[in-house]
């Protein structure tokens, strides 16, 4: 497979609480570098951190921040006053025409973002796009997917990104049917590519010696279970602190620990939330919360756990299943659509909607030690049939055919 003589923009996610479009960013950069003969630069999000990134500069792999020239302040707080309510789509005008004029100085015939971004279907350049899920749709039940205009913002970011898009990834097929039943009236299905999730380059064995040390200094107990996610509702970290006072209350004593972000008002409340049941119920000792931890330190973190914990409402998959696969740790998460094909018979599937199913989850995967045994088994076979070469390789297939067809003149970016 040759790549066309493409110079292709990654709209990189380098904030590392942006969790798995982070991971995502990171394992679509250690794909491209190693199609580097056909790329030539790197794009940064606004605000992305430079040392992050600093490791992929070299000679023939350029790191730029995604920062056109935008308008003056006080030029914008003086147009604003005269415009009124019509500035901001003045101002998402002239920044779109500014960024699209930016990204053709530097010469980028196609972009890649690894989440959906308003930025993609403005600039007017052919563009990939990934949609890991549609839950403002399937799930508009929850807030972070559907308060204060959540939901509206999210239409209008998925039907524009998907309508100018040169191809869409999905990470699986269940992926695929949604945004084919959602909006299929927008893209054709030979648009729709499935790249499932692979382990990000820094989330490796090699990083545990490190790991251990620092890991040993949080004081944490010889087991517990691991529950790497970010404090949003659909996370299910209040079900999961209920399970665990349930079975303390039948004399069965399990520590989770709990990680992730809680930045914003809606991880925050949920957070709260956790903190004020964990207290009520008296299991302040068995619920860990350990907040963000640098991904350097999530290594150790799953290799010293006795089990991993995500009973979350959405998928259709989700990377810390494959992280728990990849260090040889059982997995627990939830009987939904998704994420059952994502699992099959390697994790422990239970209803995210009942805290007695949890509590029965965890308990027989904190005393089964057949059970744990075959899970790990079952979890690095699934692991084999997806690595990163394979994620590699359909990368670069998916760019290549978008580069012929840009080649022959058809492209459904639109102007800018």
């Amino acid at each position: 497979m040759t790549l066309n003589p493409l110079t292709v923009g990654l709209a990189a996610v380098s904030d590392r609480h942006l969790g798995g479009t982070f991971q995502y960013s990171m394992a679509i950069l250690g794909a491209l570098r190693e199609l580097a003969p056909g790329i030539r630069a790197v794009v940064l999000e606004e605000g992305a951190s430079g040392d992050i990134m600093s490791a992929w500069q070299s000679d023939d792999w350029h790191v730029v921040p995604f920062n056109p020239p935008t308008v003056p302040a006080r030029l914008r707080r003086g147009v604003a006053r005269v415009l009124g309510g019509r500035s901001s789509r003045r101002y998402a005008t002239v920044t779109a025409r500014s960024r699209a004029q930016w990204l053709r100085r530097h010469k980028i015939d196609l972009l890649l973002f690894p989440q959906p971004r308003v930025a993609s279907f403005e600039t007017g350049l052919p563009y990939i796009t990934a949609v890991h899920d549609l839950q403002h749709r399937l799930q508009p039940e929850f807030p972070e997917v559907s308060a204060n205009g959540e939901w509206e913002f999210r239409e209008r970011l998925f039907r524009n990104a998907i309508r100018y898009a040169e191809v869409v990834l999905v990470d699986s097929e269940v992926g695929c049917e949604d945004v084919l039943t959602f909006y299929g009236d927008l893209i054709s299905a030979d648009r729709v590519r499935v790249l499932p999730f692979v382990l990000p380059p820094y989330f490796a064995p090699a990083s545990l010696h490190d790991g251990d040390a620092r890991l040993r200094s949080r004081g944490l107990p010889d087991r517990y279970l691991l529950m790497p996610a970010q404090f949003w509702p659909h996370k299910n970290h209040r079900r999961v602190a209920e399970a665990v006072a349930a079975l303390h209350e039948q004399g069965l004593q399990v520590t989770v620990v709990m990680t992730g972000s809680a930045s914003g008002r809606i991880r925050a409340q949920t957070l709260a939330g956790v903190q004020e049941f964990v207290g009520r119920a008296g299991i302040g000792g068995l619920v860990r919360i350990l907040g963000y931890v640098d991904d350097t330190l999530m290594a150790a973190l799953y290799a010293s756990a006795t089990g991993v914990l995500l009973p979350t409402f959405f998928g259709p998959t989700n990377i810390p299943v494959i992280e728990g696969w990849a260090m040889g740790v059982p997995v627990l998460t939830s009987d939904i659509r998704g994420i059952r094909e994502q699992c099959g018979d390697a994790a422990l599937l239970v209803d995210p909607r009942s805290a007695e199913a949890i509590a029965d989850g965890i308990r027989r995967l904190w005393t089964d030690d057949d059970l744990r045994a075959r899970l790990v088994v079952a979890g690095r076979a699934r692991l084999e049939q997806h690595d990163p070469d394979d994620f590699r390789a359909e990368l670069g297939r998916i760019i290549d055919d978008v580069g012929g067809r840009l080649a022959s003149g058809e492209s459904r970016a639109r102007s800018a």
